[in-house]
């Protein structure tokens, strides 16, 4: 029977009825931000195998102490018992067990000697991986990151002189998301605010940041030079190579950039893969023969 078909099996017998979930109860752990494993230790009797199902192949199992606990591995699912010793019976140590899995899932809980003649609490411990960055930021908060980054007159106060203010209500909407994005680790800030020029054009990076699996771009560009021009191409470059246009979201809302000394913004998402050691943004005049200002945002 291969592994797999093994460990099928296994959490069928474990968990075929109701009946035989009261006689091995079971715990189910979210892993997260702050949580690596169950809150409180497990208590295993002699006599009681002690089940982890984890998410994904295991790569490693460890017990604290190979004195106080034997652990057994096939696939995804970890098999722990406690030594029979005159020592463990007299001691009653704690040690821990220690998983990690080959897709980087690690789980971690303490174990204790259960109190002679208690029945065991726990025979079952079904491991459910960490939510992705995606799946921890709300589709309102991803709808509300598009609005901050794309639409005109609804994006960042804090930068009043580029972007237009927030209305009320999206304002404290965003505010109170980011918050929770900050809460969860869903937000992630990758860089300060950077600037360039070339030719009395300025180029503004206001920061850069990923919210689930996108990288958010604020950037504005200001001309302090005779003539006016019109921005044509919006570029970003991962470690020297160009990202594929169809990979960007621009928004622009007025290429125009007349020489007044006035920034206007420019918004850019792009996919999270993409992300490389450094990353660079360019603007180029749309023109035959066009101003092009090229600024490092981290």
């Amino acid at each position: 029977m291969s592994t797999t078909r093994w460990a099928t099996l296994l959490w069928l017998l474990l968990a075929a009825s109701e009946a035989a979930a009261a006689e091995d109860p079971k715990l189910t752990v979210q892993l997260g931000p702050e949580v690596t494993g169950p809150a409180t230790p497990i208590a295993l009797a002699f006599d009681q195998r002690l089940t982890v199902v984890l998410p994904d192949k295991v790569r490693l199992a460890v017990a604290g102490s190979t004195d106080v606990l034997v652990v057994h591995v096939n696939d995804n699912v970890v098999v722990a018992s406690l030594v029979d010793s005159e020592y463990v019976r007299a001691a009653t140590p704690r040690t821990n067990l220690t998983v990690l899995t080959e897709a980087g899932v690690a789980f971690t809980c303490v174990i204790e000697v259960a109190a002679a003649g208690k029945p065991a609490a726990i025979n079952l411990i079904e491991v459910k991986a960490a939510p992705g960055r995606q799946a921890q930021v709300s589709a309102e908060a991803v709808a509300l990151v598009r609005t901050w980054l794309l639409t005109p007159g609804a994006l960042d106060p804090e930068t009043a002189s580029v972007f237009k203010t927030l209305e009320p209500d999206i304002q404290r909407r965003a505010r109170r998301e980011l918050a929770s994005w900050v809460g969860r680790r869903g937000f992630e800030a990758l860089a300060d605010v950077q600037r360039t020029r070339q030719n009395f054009i300025y180029l503004t990076s206001h920061g850069l940041a990923r919210v689930g699996d996108e990288v958010l771009i604020r950037l504005s560009a200001t001309n302090h030079s005779q003539p006016a021009l019109t921005i044509g191409r919006v570029q970003v470059f991962a470690d020297g190579s160009e990202i594929p246009a169809e990979s960007l979201v621009v928004a622009l809302p007025d290429p125009a950039l007349p020489a007044d000394g006035a920034p206007r913004p420019i918004g850019v998402l792009v996919p999270a893969s993409q992300l490389r050691e450094t990353l660079e943004a360019q603007i180029c005049e749309d023109a035959a023969e066009p101003r092009c200002v090229r600024l490092a945002l981290r």
